[in-house]
């Protein structure tokens, strides 16, 4: 080789370093790309998965809460018409005619109410309508469900208010003309509240 022609040293031919070894068969540059890429694939499958799995979690934790708010608010709604009917009823003996308090009763246990009309005092309505001092709760899977299946009723439909002794169940029933109401089943010890 003339010299013209010489390389600088370090340009193609060590100069007492390291050689640069020979490329490497069988792994090139196309398969290091898609095993890369089938790593991040998988990651992102991984992380996707993940992500679902932690908001199908969330949905199940909001659905449960927002079951338990349903039950408070119907449980809640239904008490304010059990105190409605029993102030109704109080209103109507206070004249001196409970029998005319009978509109607040369900027609299939009226007879068996009218003379436990008289036990509904302001007292004992003030007890029920405070929540620290009565228990709500849907008539639904309880020992007293019959008494609402009994008379046509769904229990899911109904409320118990309880305090010591004292127990009242009400349900919201269609009238013949197709109207809501709220009606009385039950009474139980109210004298006990006095």
């Amino acid at each position: 080789m003339s010299p013209a022609f010489a390389r600088p040293p370090g340009f193609g031919v060590p100069t007492g370093g390291f050689a640069m070894p020979p490329p490497r068969k069988g792994m090139s540059l196309g398969k290091i790309v898609v095993i890369g890429c089938a790593l991040l694939a998988l990651l992102t499958c991984a992380a996707g998965a993940g992500i679902w799995a932690f908001a199908m979690y969330g949905a199940r934790q909001a659905g449960a809460h927002a079951e338990a708010l349903s039950h408070s608010l119907a449980t809640d709604i239904m008490r304010a018409g059990v105190i409605a009917s029993l102030t109704g009823v109080r209103a109507m003996c206070a004249t001196g005619d409970c029998s005319a308090a009978a509109q607040y009763v369900h027609p299939g246990v009226q007879t068996a109410l009218t003379p436990l009309m008289t036990t509904v005092t302001t007292k004992a309505i003030q007890v029920l309508e405070d929540p620290a001092r009565a228990r709500a709760e849907l008539l639904e899977g309880t020992d007293d469900a019959v008494r609402a299946t009994a008379l046509g009723l769904t229990p899911s439909s109904c409320v118990r208010l309880t305090s010591g002794r004292a127990k009242v169940i009400g349900c919201s029933a269609r009238e013949a003309n197709g109207a809501e109401t709220f009606l009385l089943v039950h009474i139980e010890g109210l004298d006990s509240l006095e």
